[in-house]
């Protein structure tokens, strides 16, 4: 997969106000404008042969957006689960 975009923008904001906290939330914002997402198969695929040096285009957004959290944990324990949550956006 081909990623491509004139302008990239992110935001992480990681918390460092104490020290060794049992868990952790860091935020983040990911916004792409103009983005193109193209796929091209490799060429050890028999169907590459047919499409050769060719890319499938198969999106393109005026804005791309991601914002997400990360909550981690500071030990490991079966009842502590990390979690990564995303909410993605796309303008056409």
């Amino acid at each position: 997969m081909t990623l491509r975009a004139p302008h990239y923008h992110s935001v992480v904001t990681i918390p460092l106000n104490s020290y060794c906290p049992e868990a952790s939330l860091i935020p983040f914002l990911v916004e792409i404008s103009d983005l193109i997402a193209s796929v091209s198969l490799p060429k050890w695929n028999t169907q590459s042969l047919y499409n050769q040096g060719k890319e499938q285009q198969v999106l393109r957004a005026r804005l791309f957006r991601i914002q997400a959290s990360y909550y981690n944990w500071a030990e490991v324990h079966p009842d502590k689960v990390d979690q990564l949550k995303l909410h993605i956006s796309v303008s056409l």
